[in-house]
């Protein structure tokens, strides 16, 4: 299609006990869309083809081509028919497709390196708000939580009329942290609240939380 679909081929180079890699060649427009069709001759092997998921066809993408030199030597040579900057993930992963693809290339052309790792930060803040521990709870219970953008956060405890409790929390946090918040089953006058079900809300940039905890008394 405009931005085709790259499999490797059985028992290639780009495949392992997991399967196929897959890639997109991407071109964005058909103009400047034109990426070769490679044709293996002699010796030759198809190490990729582009896959047409509109017509269910392939056409190869990428040959690779082993020669034994004069000296006994085996040369190896491989030839993409698409540009290396144009590779993206078909999935998301960890290791960017364009990483594990030429990590692949390297490996088969004889050279020892280690095994590839993101080109990119890998995203693992996560906005998240942990059942308090323990609950029921008497006299205090501990709440978790963590944020995914860095900014104003608040977490405050309400009764089961909606009436504002007590403030745990109101101030700026960074993401990526895991935050522990205490109550002791005050309010924010300092007096001790009764038994009864309560509320704890968290509000952060873009999400907003609320969980149900017991006091027991």
């Amino acid at each position: 299609d405009i931005n085709p679909w790259g499999v490797g081929t059985a028992a290639g180079i780009f495949t392992d006990g997991l399967g196929p890699d897959t890639l997109v060649a991407f071109g964005g427009c058909p103009v400047i869309n034109g990426f070769d069709v490679l044709t293996a001759t002699g010796t030759a092997v198809v190490q990729m083809n582009y896959v047409d998921t509109r017509l269910g066809t392939t056409v190869p993408a990428i040959v690779s081509q082993v020669t034994n030199n004069p000296n006994s030597q085996d040369v190896k040579f491989i030839l993409a028919g698409f540009s290396f900057h144009y590779v993206r993930d078909a999935f998301p992963a960890a290791v960017p497709a364009r990483s594990e693809h030429m990590h692949r290339i390297l490996t088969w052309l004889g050279n020892i390196i280690d095994d590839p790792v993101g080109t990119r930060p890998v995203d693992v803040t996560k906005n998240e708000l942990n059942q308090n521990v323990p609950n029921p709870f008497n006299p205090t219970t501990t709440i978790r939580y963590e944020i995914k953008t860095a900014g104003p956060v608040s977490l405050k405890i309400y009764n089961v009329a909606g009436q504002l409790v007590k403030t745990l929390v109101d101030g700026q946090r960074i993401a990526g942290q895991v935050y522990e918040a205490n109550w002791n089953g005050l309010n924010d006058a300092g007096q001790s609240v009764s038994s009864g079900v309560y509320f704890y809300k968290l509000v952060s940039m873009n999400f907003t939380q609320t969980k149900k905890m017991v006091l027991l008394k």
